[in-house]
């Protein structure tokens, strides 16, 4: 744990050295592309979303995050090999220190557009008691996809450009943008089947039109969508530890 917490001050210390906005950068992003896409979908658009600030929220920046995190995984261990050979640091350690920072940086953007939102139009907080642990599962299944993906990438160069093109195809297919209500009868399958929105969803539940036995069937089903994530990890990390460091 000494190693991954230094690992991650460093990171994230050295990311914004020499740059005169330092650690506000990296909020800037997500935040202001949470705003653009609430005033796209509810001044633009006009869809009829209640309390359309709330219901981005859950969606956007969640998805952000992943998505941050699972572009830098594939180049985690190779840019790190030097690290990796000559202190022996385990690769497992690497990545859980990329996605740590990266969680990070989620929780202070979700923490200060939570706060804003609240003042200015309110929301429930009966919810927020699940919060938590919602975040704690988005967490693990972000970082069990990000193991598995950077590992493979030292040994098939094509998974990171694999990763980005099923991203964005998931960003679109992913109901985090519009409600899961707008997608036809016929395409449910596509909800259905998608681990990232099975981990969202009791995120967003959380926060917007908040159901106590709903959030517990859409954790229950996130708990299986990250076991199985983990199944997955394990067993590719079983498989290739003993070739890894030779690979990178």
């Amino acid at each position: 744990m000494n190693i991954i917490r230094e690992l991650t001050y460093a990171s994230l210390k050295s990311r914004y050295r020499n740059t005169w906005g330092g650690f506000l950068w990296v909020h800037f992003n997500p935040i202001i592309t949470y705003a653009v896409h609430c005033f796209i979908f509810s001044k633009i658009l006009r869809l009829n979303i209640p309390n359309i600030s709330l219901f981005m929220l859950g969606g956007v920046l969640p998805w952000t995050f992943f998505s941050i995190s699972i572009e830098m995984a594939p180049a985690a261990l190779v840019s790190s090999r030097d690290l990796i050979r000559s202190f022996s640091v385990s690769p497992l350690t690497i990545i859980t220190s990329l996605v740590i920072e990266n969680f990070i940086n989620f929780l202070i953007s979700f923490s200060i557009l939570s706060v804003i939102i609240f003042f200015i139009n309110g929301f429930p907080l009966k919810g927020f008691i699940y919060l938590p642990f919602a975040m704690l599962t988005f967490f693990l299944f972000t970082l069990f996809t990000c193991i598995s993906v950077s590992i493979l990438n030292v040994f098939y160069r094509d998974v990171r450009f694999i990763t980005s093109f099923v991203l964005s195809i998931m960003f679109f297919l992913t109901p985090i943008l519009y409600p899961e209500k707008f997608i036809p009868l016929e395409y449910k399958w596509i909800t259905i089947f998608n681990p990232i929105y099975k981990v969202i969803l009791p995120l967003r539940s959380c926060i917007y039109e908040f159901n106590a036995p709903i959030n517990f069937i859409n954790s229950g089903l996130a708990i299986i969508v990250v076991s199985f994530t983990l199944l997955i990890s394990i067993t590719i990390w079983k498989k290739f530890k003993n070739e890894l460091i030779q690979k990178l």
